[in-house]
């Protein structure tokens, strides 16, 4: 078939470069993961909405990954960055909307209010302890970058 050793080589070298190349040389994506907190905490509402947060990013950025679910509402899966405020009393959870804060999330003791823009009524919501093993944090992360390309 080859009438030159050379030519069987060339032949190797090129089959072995088309399945080899993809993984040595080709450019990886570098994505850098931040930082976040080691547990997802997860809260539900009497009628099964679900609230999922994460700390995002270092403790002092005061920030968090917040994802609604089971909810007729535009927010409804997307993964949200919310800027956090802890009090003394409670702790506040704001997302940016069209140029704008609304406080979603307001937790006090294990219990509190979820707030849904365009809605006139809060949700009263509280901490579900066997939901929030189900949930995984990098997995919650990786999902948001996911979202977000």
């Amino acid at each position: 078939m080859f009438t030159h050793k050379f030519q069987r080589r060339a032949v190797l070298w090129h089959i072995t470069a088309l399945f080899t190349t993809p993984y040595f040389a080709s450019p990886a994506k570098a994505t850098t993961r931040p930082e976040v907190g080691q547990y997802v905490k997860a809260f539900v509402t009497a009628d099964g909405v679900k609230v999922w947060t994460l700390r995002y990013g270092h403790r002092e950025a005061n920030q968090a990954l917040l994802q609604i679910t089971n909810v007729d509402h535009p927010l409804d899966k997307k993964i949200l960055v919310a800027k956090t405020q802890m009090t003394g009393a409670d702790t506040k959870y704001w997302i940016q909307l069209e140029n704008r804060s609304f406080n979603v999330l307001v937790v006090t003791d294990g219990s509190g209010d979820l707030y849904l823009p365009g809605l006139s009524r809060a949700k009263s919501i509280r901490y579900d302890d066997e939901l929030s093993s189900q949930g995984n944090a990098e997995h919650f992360l990786t999902e948001f970058q996911d979202q977000n390309e």
